[in-house]
């Protein structure tokens, strides 16, 4: 006899040119709610899905693309929802254009800091981009989909209140996602920029769990730091209510 069940959302959405094309549904928060499907994605540089693949995220109830990418990124791989009639395409990018590559890279929990103490304007308006009334379910990318997107999910999450485990837990799944094919193709970039590849695919949860660590000591958690970025009461209720069921 057929199961009257329907089956269980997929968290790894398998595009074909993508890696890391994850659903945030289903995460349980403090208020014994839970994550909405279909509603916050989270994906690395989207520049290769295909026509159909882009249909079926369409299908999939899409309407708002936030890309944190730099503009030379964007230029070597632009975002295919730029172009879209159907979903609002945003550019927010969440760190400053480099002439060239520093001769000693910052670590990646120095970055992730730097964002968040410098880039802070750029934050908010990627938070309050989600906030919007109408912009869910939104899909968020940078190039690998782990540091400047894991930062922003990490920091919506917690507004809606997945606790900081879960965070952290979905932090690293994106280790797991670009393994194999995705690590071959960093370390050839990185060796033709003359730098570890390291930087580009090391995802330890300590990572996370340190940054949310910052948080809370520097700006007493993830909900005063948000409002620090310019989100007021209304976006951040709003942006809770859309996210959790």
């Amino acid at each position: 006899m057929p199961s009257d069940t329907p089956p269980m959302p997929q968290r790894h959405l398998k595009f074909s040119g993508t890696y890391n094309f994850r659903d945030t549904g289903g995460y349980p928060t403090h208020n014994g709610g839970a994550t909405r499907w279909r509603t916050l994605l989270r994906s690395d540089s989207p520049h290769r899905l295909s026509e159909a693949d882009r249909a079926s995220l369409i299908g999939y109830g899409l309407r708002t693309a936030i890309d944190l990418r730099q503009a030379a990124e964007l230029a070597e791989a632009p975002n295919v929802f730029a172009v879209s009639a159907h979903v609002t395409y945003r550019h927010l990018p969440l760190l400053n254009d480099m002439p060239s590559m520093p001769e000693v890279l910052p670590s990646l929990v120095e970055i992730y800091r730097s964002i968040l103490d410098d880039r802070s304007e750029q934050v908010g308006a990627a938070l309050a981009a989600l906030a919007t009334p109408g912009a869910l379910p939104a899909v968020i990318n940078c190039t690998a989909g782990k540091d400047r997107t894991g930062l922003i999910v990490a920091l919506a999450l917690g507004l809606a209140g997945v606790p900081e485990e879960t965070i952290v837990a979905d932090y690293a799944l994106s280790g797991a996602c670009l393994a194999g094919v995705y690590l071959e193709e960093a370390r050839q970039r990185a060796e033709a920029q003359g730098f570890s590849y390291d930087l580009l695919v090391l995802c330890d949860p300590d990572f996370m769990r340190t940054t949310l660590a910052y948080l809370k000591t520097r700006y007493d958690g993830i909900e005063a730091y948000v409002r620090t970025t310019g989100l007021g009461d209304s976006e951040i209720d709003r942006l809770r209510r859309a996210m959790v069921a």
